[in-house]
């Protein structure tokens, strides 16, 4: 079993390192989310026009990178145009 002893003096130190490790495990777990959330995506978005052009016989006329192109361009608009909302009116 291992003591800790708890010095006085370095109380705002030891708050700050605690603060910087919470807030690092915390960021880490968001990073993985995000990264396989967007992994998910990526292979959905890939293989949803392959599977509609042979197992449907629908005719898809965006391929996977058009398709990708078209949303990111969608999502940057639409994050500009909050952006511009969110700004402060001068």
């Amino acid at each position: 079993m291992t003591a800790r002893v708890l010095v006085v003096d370095d109380i705002l130190s030891n708050v700050k390192l605690l603060e910087a490790k919470l807030t690092a495990e915390y960021f880490d777990s968001v990073w993985w989310r995000i990264t396989a959330i967007g992994a998910l995506y990526l292979a959905m978005v890939c293989l949803v026009p392959e599977i509609l052009i042979t197992c449907v016989a629908m005719p898809f006329y965006f391929g996977a990178v058009s398709l990708l192109i078209v949303v990111n361009v969608t999502m940057d608009t639409v994050a500009q145009i909050q952006g511009h909302l969110r700004s402060p009116r001068a």
